[in-house]
């Protein structure tokens, strides 16, 4: 259940950010693209944590570096936006999940 709740808060905290970043007549189509670009890099990640000994530092750098090309390309941004983009809304939804004990939370509603 922990790797969905990630997914979850990673969605909820990543596809607001990136929409602020453009203006309102983009921003439906956006969504979109951007949540796919999510579950993309996302599923990417965990199969090579999952999978591999990597550390998961680099894997995280990797996914990054792949969404930051991959908002330059898909949303038409220079690549200097799309490595902002991606930076930005990174570090802060890997911050959340890593604060939040989304597993505790979870299991005490349950209970």
């Amino acid at each position: 259940m922990g790797l969905a709740l990630n997914f979850l808060l990673t969605i909820l905290v990543e596809l607001p950010l990136i929409i602020l970043f453009f203006k309102r007549k983009k921003r439906q189509s956006i969504l979109g693209t951007s949540f796919l670009i999510n579950v993309v890099s996302w599923s990417a990640a965990h199969v090579i944590l999952l999978t591999t000994d990597i550390d998961p530092y680099y894997v995280i750098g990797g996914i990054v570096v792949s969404e930051a090309l991959a908002f330059s390309i898909l949303l038409e941004r220079n690549w200097k936006k799309g490595i902002l983009i991606s930076v930005i809304v990174n570090t802060l939804s890997f911050f959340i999940t890593q604060l939040l004990p989304g597993d505790e939370l979870f299991k005490q509603h349950l209970s």
